[in-house]
C-alpha cells in the first residue's frame, strides 16, 4: 500500500515538533545554568607557567630581577570540562598593573594597555613549552594544556593580538601550549567572544600579560568562564532522535 505524500509530510512534522520541544525542555533554562566558574586572576600569574610542577621557573630578564617561579607565580586553572571542540566564552572585571602600584593611573582593564608601547611580546620567547604572544601588557590571557607537562612537548608558533582586528575575533581556535588574547570577553561593539578547545586540550589556564616577570604585579581580574555546550545527555537525546526520525521516514515510504 502506498501511503499519500502529506500524510508521510505530517507525521513527520508531528514527529519533528515532538522532538524539538524534548530538547528543548532538557536544555538549560536560563543562561546561569549553563557550566561556569569564577575565579581570581592575579596580576603576578604568569602563563609561561602553566601545567609545570614547583621550583619551575619563567620570564627571566638577567638584567634586571628574578624570575617567577611556581608554585608562588602559577596561573589559573578553569575547573570546568576541557575536551576538543568545547566552546568557551567568558567575563571580566578588574584591573592590573605591572609593577607594585597604588596609582590607579597604572592600572589598565581586562583588555589591556592599548596605547603608546603597552603591546609588547613576551621577552624571552617561547617558555616551558608553551608559546610566545604579542598582547597588551597586563590584558588577560589564556592557554589550554593537554594532561602532559607543557615542556615535554615542541612550543606552537606565536599568535600576534598587535591589530584591534585581532583582538576583536568572535572565534578563536588556538593550538595546544598557544598563548592567546582573551580581554574582557567583548568585542569593541559588545558582541560576546568564544574561543575553541584545541586537539588533546584538557586544561585551560589563565594569566595576565607582562614583557617579564609577573612577580612584582599588582591587582587582579575576576574573571567567569561559561562552556555553553549543551550536556552530553542532550547531545546523546538529540543524536537518538535524528537517527529515530531518519529510521520513521524509510519505514514511510516504503509502506
Amino acid at each position: 500500500m502506498k501511503t499519500k505524500p502529506g500524510i508521510v509530510a505530517k507525521a513527520s512534522v508531528c514527529f519533528v515538533s515532538s522532538f524539538v520541544l524534548l530538547i528543548l525542555l532538557t536544555m538549560p533554562a536560563h543562561s546561569d545554568s549553563l557550566p561556569s566558574i569564577s575565579v581570581s586572576v592575579w596580576g603576578t600569574s604568569d602563563p609561561w607557567l602553566a601545567g609545570m610542577p614547583a621550583r619551575s621557573s619563567a620570564s627571566y630578564n638577567p638584567s634586571d630581577a628574578p624570575a617567577d617561579y611556581a608554585p608562588a607565580n602559577l596561573p589559573v586553572l578553569v575547573s570546568l570540562n576541557v575536551v576538543q571542540g568545547a566552546l568557551f566564552t567568558w567575563s571580566a572585571t578588574g584591573a592590573v598593573a605591572n609593577y607594585q602600584s597604588t596609582n590607579p593611573a597604572d592600572f589598565a582593564g581586562p583588555n589591556g594597555m592599548l596605547t603608546g608601547d603597552g603591546i609588547v611580546p613576551h621577552l624571552t620567547g617561547a617558555e616551558n613549552g608553551i608559546s610566545d604572544v604579542t598582547a597588551p601588557t597586563n590584558a588577560l590571557l589564556g592557554v589550554f594544556l593537554g594532561p602532559s607537562q607543557p615542556n615535554l612537548n615542541t612550543a606552537p608558533g606565536a599568535l600576534d593580538f598587535s591589530s584591534s582586528a585581532s583582538r576583536n575575533y568572535l572565534v578563536l581556535t588556538p593550538a595546544l601550549q598557544q598563548v592567546f588574547y582573551m580581554g574582557g570577553g567583548l568585542t569593541d561593539t559588545g558582541i560576546a567572544q568564544t574561543v575553541v578547545a584545541p586537539q588533546g586540550a584538557t586544561r585551560l589556564f589563565l594569566g595576565t600579560m607582562d614583557y617579564y616577570q609577573n612577580m612584582d604585579n599588582s591587582g587582579s581580574f575576576a574573571v567567569t568562564v561559561t562552556d555553553p555546550v549543551p550536556e552530553p545527555s542532550t547531545m546523546l537525546l538529540l543524536g537518538s532522535g535524528l537517527v529515530g526520525l531518519w529510521g520513521f521516514r524509510k519505514r514511510v515510504r516504503k509502506s
